[in-house]
């Protein structure tokens, strides 16, 4: 009897997905009987081997185990899904006519979060699973507030890139790996030109409207190993691992070029500076980007929309421009 019965579910999920597992098929047959009555969408197997190939094709949302099966009994069976990533939280309620003390704790050092003993009541085994379902339901909610704060943390709301804090976080990291491997690692920050004539004629709402597609452009014209962030205002950076002086600068051109391109209504065309530096000789990430900062000032004192690199003529080196 492997597989499922959508029977009454019209193929969703309902209150949730549950997985019978027992060999004995009038057992089976009584609980698939009874939790799809209640609302559940049920999958059944009647084996432990067949109960993981169907786990591992796509997890239900709790498992129903029985403990005395031939081959694989539900100890190993609870014990090969606590092995595996996608599954180690499946939740498992064992069903089993082994109901002394000592089968209990085997079955919750397996990895169970529940016990009920054959022959079972059909209220209390609907019980047990609405709790454990709710239980469920709730860890997943939880986690997803989680994630949504720990993705809030890092993130510029506006722009949805990196925010600073996050971005000197990784910069750290990049800058260690560069100086312990001896590989090239660059930055590119680029601050919008005459930014607050935009805010002052066309109002704050364009302006950030301005900005979110600027950010989105600066994603589309990056690579997957670059990494950007709104530094702050109408300033934005990105960290370039494994990248020298020369690919950094025909980054940051890239970049310039993609944000001329742009046509905003009602702003019009934007345009942008950029600085380049490439080094990982300073003693400090401060000095790093202070260095980045200097191109970024020579780019706007030359004329704004063009790209320069750290060192600068005016700190009587020879620059490079762009």
């Amino acid at each position: 009897m492997e597989g499922g019965s959508n029977k009454g579910s019209g193929g969703t999920r309902g209150l949730g997905d549950i997985l019978v597992v027992d060999d004995q098929i009038a057992n089976v047959k009584v609980l698939v009987a009874l939790l799809e009555e209640a609302g559940y969408r049920v999958r059944a197997a009647t084996s432990g081997k067949a109960a993981l190939m169907i786990c591992a094709k796509r997890a239900p949302d709790l498992l129903l185990l029985d403990v005395m099966m031939p081959e694989m009994d539900g100890y190993e069976v609870c014990c090969r899904l606590q092995s595996e990533d996608k599954t180690r939280k499946l939740p498992v309620i064992f069903i089993s006519a082994l109901d002394n003390a000592g089968d209990k704790v085997r079955g919750f050092d397996a990895g169970a979060v529940d016990f009920i003993s054959k022959p079972f009541d059909a209220a209390e085994v609907l019980v047990r699973v609405r709790t454990h379902m709710r239980l469920e339901l709730l860890q997943r909610e939880l986690e997803a507030k989680n994630r949504e704060l720990e993705r809030l943390a890092i993130t510029d709301p506006l722009t949805g890139l990196y925010n600073r804090r996050h971005f000197l976080e990784r910069l750290r990291e990049c800058f260690a790996l560069a100086e312990r491997y001896h590989t090239p690692c660059s930055l590119v920050m680029f601050d919008l030109d005459h930014f607050k004539q935009v805010n002052d004629r066309f109002g704050h709402e364009d302006g950030d409207r301005v900005l979110q597609a600027v950010a989105d452009a600066t994603r589309d014209n990056l690579r997957s190993i670059d990494i950007p962030a709104r530094w702050g205002g109408e300033e934005f950076i990105v960290l370039a691992p494994h990248t020298d002086l020369g690919e950094a600068v025909r980054l940051a051109e890239r970049l310039r070029a993609a944000l001329a391109a742009l046509n905003l209504q009602p702003v019009g065309r934007v345009s942008a500076s950029f600085g380049v530096v490439c080094d990982v000789s300073c003693n400090a990430l401060e000095e790093l980007t202070r260095r980045v900062d200097r191109a970024l000032y020579m780019a706007k004192a030359e004329g704004r929309d063009c790209v320069r690199v750290y060192p600068c003529e005016e700190d009587g080196r020879q620059g490079l421009g762009a």
